[in-house]
């Protein structure tokens, strides 16, 4: 229903406020434009830096492909999860309950929240936290192939 709310708006006169019941978006005070909305699994304009979503891009497709050697390079290693730090062998070994179906469909469907330097994913109980590496230089943050971002924690929602 989500995606017929923008047609509809545009099609009908006055369906704007329909759009916006049904999507979660406010339309335009006043006026009968239609609603635009953020397609799935994409960042808002507001939070999205260039180096993110080229990161956010490449995560996304090692979830898809569960491609645990390509998400063991996204994580800046050692990572810690629910307050304990792992590294590199230990990845190996959690990786099958770190990304479990549930946990990738999650990743897949939720859409990063920006939090001052950091973006999160929350899947239930569990935040993934995502941020520069710390080894690399801070200017590194900025380089739009987002090769500086990294998950860097996994722990409790709380």
């Amino acid at each position: 229903m989500m995606l017929a709310a923008p047609l509809l708006a545009t099609l009908l006169p006055g369906a704007a406020a329909f759009a916006q019941s049904n999507s979660g978006t406010p339309a335009p005070a006043g006026t009968d434009e239609p609603v635009v909305v953020q397609p799935d699994n994409s960042l808002p304009d507001t939070v999205q830096t260039p180096a993110f979503a080229a990161f956010w891009q490449r995560f996304r497709a090692a979830v898809r492909a569960n491609d645990r050697g390509q998400l063991q390079a996204l994580t800046h290693l050692p990572f810690d999860f629910n307050g304990k730090s792992y590294g590199a062998p230990d990845f190996a070994a959690l990786a099958k309950q770190l990304y479990d179906a549930k946990t990738r469909h999650c990743l897949l469907s939720e859409t990063p929240l920006h939090d001052q330097d950091m973006y999160e994913v929350f899947c239930g109980e569990t935040v993934y936290v995502f941020g520069t590496d710390p080894d690399l230089p801070d200017y590194a943050a900025s380089n739009p192939d987002g090769s500086a971002w990294r998950l860097i924690e996994i722990g409790a929602n709380d």
